[in-house]
């Protein structure tokens, strides 16, 4: 007899990896409901199930965050540190476009110096970067070096101090006289190595050094914090720093549930039954977990770094970003429901109340097994061996008919999960309040892209996402194309409003957010460029749409009427492929919503070449009151089929008039006897004080005149015999 085939029309082993979707309504007064046991597997359907399990509670104690995990052990999909993959990094996202901005130096100039800053998306919200300055000094990062050198005037620069880190220091940031040191670290310090063991064996630390840099000459490290985990992301708003962290729960020392938080190298407690402990709130999904990850808020104050860390915790399943405005940071989690999981719920409805009253009770006995017995997927297997053998015992004429039947119910179980099966998750904190607990959750279709898709305006949350629709290509006849969505949430993170199917087929590559104004990039074979009216926030209309070829990867205001958009040029082969060539400066004009126009653009280098801007809009140095871009470019040349680096540095562009006009490139490939230390260094990062212009790599930073590009100086960054100061940070 013909087996029943339905089975075999999707993936059969299940990755569970099921982040619910969610959404409830603002509690104004803070409070979640507490901890639970798992949520009863006989629930009458799997809508109602994920209602449930996508409502955040709060546990009360460490024993019931133990009790839930040791609940939960056999959910777990990578238990093994073997398996482990490390969280992506995603970004902290902003509110508000801003460019390049100017401040008054604090250093030690009495006349106050005009001087470039890191390209932040919101201003008075600084982004950790490699290289920052205050006008007076610069720091930068190479390799496991920190660099503090006096920086102006150019002609007397030089290297005053190199921190050597036995670490691996990766971002910066400067705060009055204070330097904040990010990196991380696979091993604590030595006092410490022993709890580090206990807790888990390799673990890597999120460590933040804090450094009075008063006198650049004699740096001081003031105070060090040092985290269980991976750096997820950071940002600095006044005097307060903000630390997201990930760390991967592998259950291996009961003691050490939570990860270990050190100050100064002591292990500071969470158990608040001996007096002096770290304060953290706690939240979870009642749901089994295929994997326990835990996403760590924290809160340094830099005006009393006695004060006491604040923190929040998030048992979270998934990949995890975050965005921060002014008054609000938002925690956004990308949630998945499994085909596996659907197809289970839709046989198992159909089949059960035609199955014996044994096979009945064989189900009930499966899903009634606690979890520690019995993983969630486990359970789904063993139940669909059941369902599957009623099935094959059937005619074929009889298999035809369940065919059928199960087709049009699975249909309907996913539409009546569309939004749901591919979402994005957002928890909303207010800064306002020392405890960094949310007091709103709100979910939206699809996934966001980077930082640039997400926007608090006017008090409301507004998001861009592309959905994938990959489970509709189990139809033939639906349309299993990508989709692009705007979505307007209010202040309790309800929908407000949205714009969904945007350009079928094709996916956001970039995204900008300037007022009442929403641009989007897609992408499939030319590059649109859609431009949104978003002032009435429960109305949202799409003005107008430019296609041109290639794509932009980043866009960055000009002025309100202009925005600069920078990626890669394309072109469509013979066989109607579609070709990336080199790098493309746009410059769109949108003073006429409706019909916006490319008035000008630069391409350059060969397919291959490369500019950090691609991946990170820190890179880009843009003054429009200066007519100043700077670029970091690595250009490659197709010579008979033969590539090869073309050029390596910076391009300095002209932007006056609203066009991009080149005044000149600065090579950082410099001539040595080890030519190796100069092979593909590239420019990083660049910057202005006065009328001089500073471009960074890695082993050179290059001083130039700014209007005519001579060079005024350059130093080396490397400290080898050397007789400028070298320290440790080591703290007493």
């Amino acid at each position: 007899m013909k087996k029943f085939k339905f089975i075999s029309l999707f993936a059969v082993i299940a990755l569970a990896l099921f982040l619910s979707a969610c959404s409830f309504n603002e509690k104004n007064n803070n409070e979640f409901n507490t901890y639970n046991p798992i949520l009863d597997n006989n629930i009458a359907n799997l809508e109602e199930k994920i209602n449930e399990q996508e409502k955040m509670k709060k546990f009360t104690s460490i024993d019931e965050l133990r009790s839930f995990l040791n609940e939960n052990a056999n959910n777990q999909t990578n238990k093994y540190l073997g398996n482990a993959k490390s969280m992506g990094r995603e970004n902290i996202m902003m509110d508000t476009a801003s460019p390049v901005l100017q401040k008054e130096s604090s250093g030690a100039s009495e006349e106050s110096l005009d001087y470039s800053e890191t390209n932040v998306q919101v201003e008075g919200i600084d982004e950790a970067d490699i290289v920052k300055t205050d006008g007076d000094n610069i720091y930068t990062l190479s390799g496991s070096e920190l660099y503090l050198l006096s920086a102006y005037p150019g002609e007397d620069a030089e290297i005053k101090t190199v921190i050597e880190f036995e670490t691996n220091p990766s971002k910066l940031y400067l705060s009055k006289d204070k330097l904040i040191v990010l990196g991380y670290n696979y091993s604590i310090s030595a006092n410490t190595k022993r709890i580090a063991y206990d807790i888990l064996p390799r673990s890597s630390y999120m460590f933040a050094k804090i450094f009075d840099v008063s006198n650049i000459s004699e740096p001081v490290l003031e105070k060090e914090w040092e985290f269980e985990g991976n750096y997820s992301d950071s940002r600095l708003l006044n005097d307060s720093l903000y630390l997201i962290s990930n760390k991967r729960s592998y259950n291996l020392a009961d003691d050490h549930i939570l990860p270990a938080v050190l100050e100064d190298g002591n292990l500071r407690s969470f158990d608040c039954d001996s007096g002096d402990c770290l304060q953290t709130s706690i939240y979870y999904y009642p749901r089994p977990y295929t994997s326990y990850n835990y996403t760590n808020v924290y809160k340094i104050d830099l005006s009393n770094l006695d004060s006491d860390l604040k923190s929040s915790t998030f048992l979270v399943d998934g990949k995890q970003t975050a965005y921060m405005s002014h008054n609000n940071l938002y925690l956004t989690y990308s949630s998945y429901i499994d085909n596996y999981e659907i197809e289970s719920e839709v046989l198992r409805d159909l089949i059960y109340p035609y199955l014996s009253e044994e096979e009945k009770q064989k189900i009930i006995d499966i899903e009634e097994a606690p979890d520690h017995v019995l993983s969630s997927m486990e359970k789904q297997s063993k139940v669909r061996l059941i369902l599957e053998s009623y099935l094959n015992k059937q005619s074929q004429k009889e298999q035809e008919k369940w065919q059928e039947n199960l087709e049009s119910a699975l249909k309907d179980k996913y539409f009546k999960l569309e939004d749901k099966i591919e979402s994005t998750i957002v928890h909303k904190i207010n800064l306002s309040e020392d405890n960094l607990e949310p007091d709103a959750q709100g979910q939206v279709p699809g996934t966001v892209l980077n930082q640039f898709s997400i926007d608090e305006h006017k008090e409301n949350l507004r998001i861009a996402t592309t959905k994938n629709n990959d489970w509709q290509r189990r139809f033939a006849e639906m349309d299993s194309n990508s989709e692009n969505n705007v979505y307007i949430l209010d202040e309790s993170l309800e929908r407000l409003s949205s714009i969904e199917d945007l350009a079928k087929g094709e996916r956001i590559y970039s995204a900008r957010f300037m007022g009442d104004r929403i641009y989007l990039v897609t992408f499939k074979q030319v590059d649109p460029l859609f431009v949104i009216d978003a002032s009435n926030a429960k109305n949202p209309k799409v003005l107008g749409e430019l296609k041109i070829p290639g794509f932009s990867n980043y866009l960055h205001p000009y002025n309100e009427n202009t925005l600069i958009g920078f990626g890669k040029d394309t072109y469509v082969d013979d066989n109607d492929n579609v070709r990336t060539k080199g790098l493309k400066l746009s410059l769109f004009d949108v003073t006429n919503p409706v019909e916006p126009k490319e008035i000008d653009t630069y391409t350059t280098g060969d397919s291959g070449s490369y500019s950090e801007v691609l991946h990170d809009h820190k890179a880009l140095l843009f003054s429009k009151e200066r007519n100043l871009l700077v670029l970091p470019v690595r250009l490659r040349s197709d010579s008979d089929n033969s590539w090869e680096d073309s050029f390596n540095g910076a391009l300095v562009f002209n932007t006056e008039n609203k066009e991009f006009n080149l005044r000149g490139k600065i090579n950082h490939v410099k001539e040595s006897d080890d030519w190796r230390r100069y092979y593909n260094d590239q420019v990083r990062r660049s910057l202005y004080i006065e009328n001089q212009l500073y471009t960074v790599s890695d082993n050179m930073l290059k001083i130039n005149d700014i209007n005519t590009l001579d060079l005024i100086k350059d130093i080396d960054l490397e400290y080898k015999g050397s007789d400028f100061n070298v320290v440790k940070p080591v703290k007493e």
